[in-house]
Parts: C-alpha cells; structure tokens; sequence
C-alpha cells in the first residue's frame, strides 16, 4: 500500500514527534525514521528526501497525540502509553522501545520484561484496541512479554493483558517509580486538592494517572451485561484507569481523558468532583520512589 508524505508523518507521529499539546517544538528530529529499516507503521519505498526538511506546516501537523479505544480489560496500560505519549520523557522511551531484526520484524524491550519479537502478520491479527498502529504494538507486545514472564505462556495474549497495576506497569515499561496516593474517604478532597496545586506548575514533566472508586452505586444492564458506574453524571466505570491531562489550580479544575475513547472521552472536572469519585492518583517521573502500590 503506498501513503503520500501527509499520511506517513500521521501514522509516526507518536513515535517520532512530541505530542503534547503544551509543545511547540517537536522533540524527535524526524529525519530519524530514515535511520530505520523500515517504516514502524508501514512499509514503504519513500525516499529519505520525502521526510528530510519538513516544513512548519508538515511539523505543526506531525505533532498530533495518539488516539485509541479500549476494547478489552487492560486499561492500566493504556493509560501509561497514552501519559508517556504526552511526556518529552515519556516520548523518549517509546522512541526507543521499538526496532527491528533482519527479517523485519518488531523487536519490543521493555525495562523488566525479556526482548520479545512481533511480526506483521501476527500485529495484523492481534488488534486488542481501536486506533493508532503504535498502540496495537505496545499493547500486543507488552502482552505477550507479560505471559511470557508471569504465565509462562499459559495464557492467551488477552488474558496475559486483563488487569493489571499502573504504577507496577509504568516501572515494567521504562523503569520509572511511581507514588500511589490513596487517602481514606474524609482525607480525599484536602489531600488532593494540596497534590494538584503542588503538581501544577510542573504538570506537563510528570505521569498523572487515576483510578476510579470500586463503586457499585450506579448500575446499567447492556446486552444482559451488569455496568457499574461511579457517579450518576459523568458514568465513569468503576475500577477504572483515567490520565490527568491538565491541572488548572486557578479554577481548581482538571482535565481527564478515559482509555475507553481517548479522541471523544475527554472531561474537565473540579477537584470536588476528582474526590468524590476517584480513590488514587498515580504520580511518576523518572527517578521518582514507589510509595505505595495498589491493584487495577
């Protein structure tokens, strides 16, 4: 399949280019991508001049962000790809997280996991989410590196990726500790609200992940399948996986996007709000210490 230069600077550009909003410069130089054997995304025969000396126009349209849906229970991950993808650190980790051998395959090195190697056939047939290439990889790969070292390969890759812990996945993947912070009930809202004003002048160095209360106070039966929510205005699922994408200590407001659709599920919320539904909030950056760890 051939792609014009427009279409190949999109599909790399979470692993080439910032992708946070805050920046205006990208962080990858991407002249790089000519530097690999071929494409990450697509196999193509464009020529290294097509991607050398993009202009302001090409460099503004390459610094986009990944865009995903979950589709099945491993929305701890996705939540860390998604927040190191909006991170200048972040991004250099995933730059290097991917190569490829001499047949053309993906060769994926996680920090606590053993090299596990991806081809295109299998990445063709294991797409566990919806959207960007990049995230198919991540996700595939860190599956199958995970029952390899935790199950034994006992597992499906899927099974292998249900349920998993955020700050333990944010050290599996780069090495990074994370802090959990979990207050007890009446402490919540005085707690967080002093972590997000200390956090928002430093907000765009820092991983910032959340995890909704174990909840059973909203309930909405699909298809015969029982959904339990957190609240009755926002339906946020219970147990479950957010990225804090902004902290206006001004207004005292947040912005957080879900895994489940990172393009559509995008919300602004008070601190209030934040504690009256959310029990943790990760915090991670390089060389950070784990405080505390707590189960997805």
């Amino acid at each position: 399949m051939s792609i014009d230069i427009s279409d190949k600077i999109r599909l790399i550009d979470a692993y080439t280019k910032t992708l946070s909003y805050r920046f205006s410069q990208p962080v990858f130089d991407i002249q790089r991508i000519g530097e690999l054997k071929r494409d990450i995304f697509e196999k193509t025969n464009a020529s290294q001049e097509e991607v050398s000396n993009p202009t302001l126009e090409d460099e503004e349209n390459s610094i986009g962000q990944i865009e995903f849906k979950q589709r099945i229970g491993d929305c701890y991950l996705l939540s860390v790809i998604y927040a190191l993808s909006r991170n200048k650190d972040g991004q250099k980790v995933l730059e290097n997280l991917i190569k490829f051998d001499d047949d053309d395959n993906y060769v994926i090195k996680f920090h606590n996991y053993d090299e596990v190697k991806v081809s295109e056939k299998e990445l063709e047939e294991n797409a566990f989410s919806d959207g960007d290439r990049i995230v198919q990889l991540l996700e595939y790969a860190f599956g199958k590196a995970r029952n390899e070292k935790l199950y034994k390969n006992n597992l499906s890759i899927e099974d292998a990726l249900n349920d998993g812990w955020q700050s333990v996945t944010i050290n599996d993947i780069c090495g990074w500790k994370a802090d959990e912070i979990t207050p007890v009930s009446d402490k919540k809202k005085r707690v967080f609200s002093h972590y997000f004003d200390k956090l928002a002048p430093v907000k765009s160095k820092v991983i910032l992940l959340a995890e909704t209360e174990n909840s059973e106070n909203y309930k909405q039966t699909v298809n015969g399948e029982d959904y339990y929510f957190c609240d009755e205005d926002f339906k946020f699922p219970a147990s479950h996986s957010f990225i804090i994408t902004d902290i206006d200590s001004e207004n005292k407001m947040l912005g957080i996007v879900d895994p489940h659709d990172t393009k559509e599920k995008k919300y602004t919320i008070s601190y209030d709000e934040f504690s009256d539904i959310f029990s943790a909030l990760i915090i991670s950056a390089p060389r950070r210490e784990i405080v505390t760890s707590k189960k997805k």
